[in-house]
């Protein structure tokens, strides 16, 4: 079901993988359980819902589905800049390998996904 701002009506999602600086298996346990927690919480602050989700040792996989005046750049951007961030604050050793300025890779995957069926566009036009 399409998410509703007024005036606008929008359904966007988007598939998103991205990996650890050179694919290190950094991603243990306790790492994993916290990375989780603060893109979930980035997710809610920024308007998203996680529709899934996946964390490998050295990736993350999300399905989301997002408003419409945010870019897959800047999703991309907010969701990985503060994430790394704080987890290199919290645990340290992650600094020391040689991960100082980000824990992610620079790039990303990002595809759309889903459909849009005849009749709700109809309804919508209809509706003006």
């Amino acid at each position: 079901m399409p998410d509703i701002n007024n005036p606008a009506i929008f359904d966007i999602k988007y598939h998103f993988v991205w990996h650890t600086k050179f694919k290190t298996p950094i991603l243990t346990d306790e790492v994993r359980a916290r990375a989780r927690k603060l893109v979930l919480q980035n997710c809610t602050q920024l308007g998203i819902k996680l529709l899934e989700g996946r964390l490998g040792r050295n990736y993350v996989y999300m399905k989301l589905s997002c408003p419409a005046h945010r870019s897959a750049s800047e999703i991309m951007r907010l969701l990985k800049g503060r994430s790394s961030r704080l987890l290199r604050e919290e645990f340290p050793y992650l600094k020391e390998m040689n991960l100082d300025k980000s824990m992610w890779e620079d790039g990303y995957f990002c595809a759309t996904f889903g459909d849009v069926k005849d009749e709700v566009i109809r309804e919508y036009i209809d509706s003006l």
